[in-house]
């Protein structure tokens, strides 16, 4: 599936109309219309005035691209746009530079003095939409309203209303593939809600359901629907092109694995409460009802069936979730694996025959069913390793690793009787230190900054003297260098020892390398390498 495709497919499943911007009047602002509704205020008179809110398919791609970007931390943005009729239209939107923590954002000054120079410039250049909501993300636990959220949009409403509040979880969106998103708007301090029956359901973890009940009389949610037009079509695609990188180069299974968990932990809570609820229940119902037990247990019986038929439904998501994750795994696989050049020659030189099963070398595991060519979009680094002299054939293995920040690789070596003796690995989107600890002598310790864009080259005795790894650490500090991690991802290549190919034979380490100088390790324990390569058993970074 290429980008358009993806877009299309995004734009189905969110259900995002086009429109035209020659006759739609949502592409048209009048000031003077805005400033009249602005004056008569309709809102005031009744709390359920507006009942839509439309999103423009550049501000929905905005928004979730940032609360993503957030990871496990809520982000805060605000949204652009103006009034019509019982609708509020979303134009655009931006993000905040504000901080926020797993539970909760608010925007501080920093945050208000940016989205008071925003809007001073945007108006600039002739887009006159006003400030009308703001956004922000409840990652993992579902769209509505908490007690600070509702206090946040009640003093927007009194004091700036018309506005609205989006809230978006970007864990379920991820899970899921349809942007999960709610919009809601508070009601006036004193109001009392009607009693409009049960709402639509979604899974509230459990920790947040007794802020989510005791809240959800005080907000109301609104329709959203999703449109675009031709005049988006340019600024659609120049962010899509990131959104769909992001998406295809991220692993739901991965990306989501301690929302997973947490679904799970909070599940098995939920049944464990159910259980508990079910023990305490007497003979005579629930609450132990004596002689009017009957109708206790009825009762009971109703409120029993309630709670586990949520709990099903929760389980059955987090199933489908699940599914979805390794589907597109399962689809990735077959994009980026696949064998579409039958009559090629590999990168081993032999020609590709899927049906061959290789025998494992002498004391080798067998390690390979097929040796296909490797995927063309690797074509430029191979060649640079070859012309570098890094290894004398292509390497017939690479594997693709993402890192969280807070995540890093235990100590340990690349089995010997598996790859072959030069193994390499390039860094992309952050900074890392990476450390080599002596396999018998646990004192010999050198650390080697890895930036962004680096290759580093293992071989000789820094191949099988040293164990290496990297911390879980957010920030390191390096020769009084401070490193922040962030998301990296590597690729790393290596020969996988073949049929009748010893150890050593597929290459041999390099000769003094035309990409570099060699720099000689030096007795300090704490080593730097930046674009250098360092040879005599240590490592290379270029």
């Amino acid at each position: 599936m290429d980008a358009v495709n993806a877009r299309k497919n995004f734009e189905f499943i969110n259900n995002i109309r086009s429109v035209n911007p020659e006759t739609d009047q949502i592409y048209h602002f009048n000031e003077a219309e805005q400033k009249r509704i602005l004056n008569e205020s309709p809102w005031k008179k009744d709390p359920h005035y507006f009942t839509h809110i439309k999103i423009s398919a550049v501000a929905l791609i905005k928004m979730v691209m940032h609360a993503r970007s957030g990871g496990s931390i809520e982000v805060m943005g605000m949204m652009q746009g103006k009034v019509q009729g019982n609708t509020i239209i979303i134009m655009d939107a931006f993000a905040l530079p504000v901080e926020g923590t797993e539970t909760r954002v608010n925007a501080q000054a920093e945050g208000y003095e940016y989205m008071v120079q925003y809007m001073t410039k945007i108006k600039e250049v002739g887009r006159l939409e006003n400030a009308i909501g703001w956004y922000h993300s409840h990652p993992g636990y579902g769209c509505w309203l908490s007690g600070i959220d509702v206090n946040t949009q009640m003093q927007n409403q009194q004091f700036q209303d018309p506005f609205v509040a989006v809230v978006i979880d970007p864990n379920r969106t991820i899970s899921a593939g349809k942007v999960e998103i709610g919009a809601f708007r508070t009601y006036p301090e004193g109001y009392k809600a009607p009693d409009e029956g049960p709402s639509e359901y979604q899974t509230i973890p459990l920790s947040k359901i007794e802020d989510f009940g005791v809240h959800c009389k005080q907000y109301y949610p609104l329709e959203i629907s999703h449109f675009k037009s031709t005049l988006d079509t340019q600024l659609l695609d120049q962010l899509w092109n990131k959104y769909w990188v992001n998406t295809l180069s991220q692993s739901p299974l991965l990306s989501n694995r301690e929302y997973a968990a947490r679904q799970m932990s909070d599940l098995a809570e939920k049944l464990q409460m159910t259980a508990n609820m079910a023990s305490r229940a007497g003979p005579g119902g629930f609450g132990g009802m004596g002689s009017g037990g009957q109708f206790g247990k009825d009762k009971k019986k109703k409120q029993e069936e309630s709670q586990l038929s949520k709990i099903t439904r929760d389980s059955n998501k987090i199933s489908v979730e699940a599914t979805h994750g390794l589907i597109s795994q399962v689809l990735k696989n077959v994009l980026f694996t696949a064998n579409p050049y039958q009559n090629e020659t590999s990168a081993l030189g032999n020609p590709v025959d899927t049906d061959t099963v290789l025998s494992p070398a002498p004391g080798a595991q067998r390690v390979v069913g097929n040796m296909e060519r490797l995927p063309r979009m690797f074509d430029f680094v191979t060649d640079r390793l070859l012309d570098c002299q890094i290894y004398k054939t292509s390497p017939n293995s690479i594997i693709v690793n993402e890192y969280e920040a807070g995540q890093g690789i235990m100590p340990h070596v690349d089995a010997p009787k598996l790859f072959g003796p030069t193994i390499t690995a390039l860094s992309l989107l952050s900074h890392c230190v990476m450390t080599f600890q002596h396999v018998k002598d646990s004192s010999v310790v050198y650390r080697v900054h890895l930036p962004r864009r680096s290759l580093v080259v293992m071989n000789e005795s820094c191949r099988y003297d040293y164990k290496h790894s990297i911390s879980k650490d957010l920030v390191e500090v390096v020769d009084g260098i401070e490193i922040i991690r962030a998301r990296r991802v590597s690729i790393t290549y290596r020969d996988m020892l073949i049929d009748n190919q010893p150890q050593g034979a597929q290459e041999q380490s390099p000769t003094p390398s035309p990409c570099g100088d060699q720099v000689s390790v030096s007795s300090s324990p704490t080593p730097m390498c930046n674009n250098n390569t360092v040879s005599n058993g240590a490592c290379s970074s270029s």
